[in-house]
């Protein structure tokens, strides 16, 4: 009997575009998160200095970052489905490449191939999602994969953390293997219509200045020495040639013209703060608890546990509401949630244990609400033939957040604490840590004025 899953009815074929996409965001999110907790065994086993193991995350975030947008753009050439099988291939090729790494080169070398897989995996994912399943399903889809990314997110640096501990941090990296292999044979019964594949010239120039564009904008703010300014500059240079530039070809990398539309525009900057607040707190919280407050490790863990914990089952939950209800409005509720956590954030030193719990909660309720309908709001604000470039955005604006709220929460320990050990300096720690959430709290306030201003004006009058 020759069983297809293709032929079988709509309802089980949105399942397994379901399962495909979801499981792909797990291994996304799961591959993009285990790699800190692995950091001091590499070291040792590799013989890194301390310098340059921050090239290990940095290498990453570029491939991400540089290569999204132009990538993207080159899938119109191809089969959706073929894009992402090659693109699995790649991800397994640098996983095993790290699991054997003779020396750091190419330790490096294999974390750049993963990047540069992480970051279109996702960008075609949201793309199958909003052509392969019912327009009335697609808010509920997007919720439910945004949920597998926080359970990939959540569990990697436990998971690979323990394996580094009882094994070796080599098999770490092979952990997510299996599942790549079993998704790679499983995307040949996907069936994904409304896609043209379109054979336009490829735009070497404009793909060329954006990668070095983007390539100086991470190592301009990546660290606060004195060249790094001329990476910044470099940037700025960069970046009007790439204005001019495309504006002017036929088949540009990117279309700027997507750029007008203020309700795509608010989409992305909503989407970016969200991912600079969600960062930026897990990452000085974790200093808070272990050097203010004397948390051991964890402790520490299970306080972290609570908003992803609370991201895992709200997701799905706030995809449903958006097929029911607007998901500006979904989106700017969610960001007021976000706002009343970063607001005990704010005076943290002077709240009692249990208030920081219940900001925890609020956190966790409010980014679970955000993501789904956000996304869901950028992507149908476009029409279908710009989805790629809506989704590549979309996926290149979140690093961007989280590479702005670590560069800025740098700075700011530069001011109060200086090039001392941050442990040194407790007070200046808290100091840092108040200014970067109270920063953190106005760019959130400024995004739910902005997106109510999407749904009562931009929407009302069409703008």
């Amino acid at each position: 009997m020759n069983f297809n899953l293709s032929n079988i009815n709509w309802k089980s074929q949105a399942t397994w575009v379901l399962l495909l996409t979801s499981l792909l965001h797990f291994t996304c999110s799961f591959t993009a998160n285990f790699i800190t907790v692995l950091l001091p065994d590499i070291s040792v086993d590799l013989d890194v200095p301390v310098d340059t193991l921050n090239w290990i995350t940095l290498i990453f975030l570029i491939a991400i970052i540089a290569i999204t947008i132009p990538a993207s753009k080159n899938i119109k050439r191809f089969d959706l489905k073929k894009s992402i099988r090659i693109l699995i291939f790649l991800l397994i090729l640098g996983l095993v490449l790290s699991a054997i790494t003779p020396n750091m080169e190419v330790f490096l070398f294999s974390r750049l191939i993963q990047g540069a897989s992480i970051a279109l995996i996702p960008t075609i994912d949201l793309v199958i999602i909003v052509l392969a399943m019912p327009e009335e399903d697609v808010g509920k889809a997007l919720g439910i994969i945004g949920s597998a990314g926080y359970v990939g997110m959540t569990i990697a640096p436990s998971v690979t953390g323990f394996v580094s501990n009882f094994v070796s941090w080599r098999y770490a990296f092979l952990i997510i293997v299996p599942l790549l292999v079993f998704l790679f044979f499983l995307i040949r019964y996907i069936k994904v219509d409304n896609w043209v594949v379109e054979k336009n010239p490829i735009d070497f120039a404009g793909s060329i200045i954006y990668i070095f564009m983007t390539i100086l904008f991470v190592l301009g703010i990546s660290s606060f020495r004195m060249n790094n300014i001329f990476y910044l500059i470099g940037f700025f240079i960069l970046l009007i040639i790439f204005i001019f530039y495309e504006k002017r070809i036929k088949n540009p990398i990117y279309n700027l013209d997507l750029l007008k539309n203020y309700e795509y525009l608010i989409g992305n900057f909503a989407s970016m703060v969200n991912y600079f607040v969600a960062f930026i707190t897990v990452y000085t919280l974790s200093f808070y608890l272990q050097l203010v407050l004397k948390l051991n490790n964890l402790d520490v863990g299970l306080l972290l546990f609570i908003t992803p914990v609370i991201m895992i089952f709200g997701a799905p939950i706030a995809g449903k509401l958006s097929d029911k209800h607007d998901p500006t409005i979904i989106s700017a509720l969610a960001m007021i949630l976000i706002a009343m956590a970063l607001a005990i954030f704010t005076s943290i030193t002077s709240l009692p244990f249990y208030i920081i719990i219940v900001a925890f909660i609020l956190q966790g309720i409010g980014q679970g609400l955000f993501s789904s309908p956000n996304n869901k709001n950028v992507l149908t604000s476009v029409p279908d033939r710009d989805l790629d470039d809506a989704s590549a955005l979309l996926t290149t604006i979140k690093e961007v957040g989280k590479m702005l709220s670590l560069s800025m929460f740098n700075l700011i320990c530069i001011i109060f604490v200086g090039y001392d050990e941050i442990q040194d300096d407790i007070l200046g720690l808290c100091q840092s840590m108040r200014l970067i959430m109270i920063i953190s709290l106005v760019l959130v306030i400024i995004c739910v004025l902005l997106l109510f201003i999407s749904k009562f004006y931009l929407k009302k009058n069409k703008v």
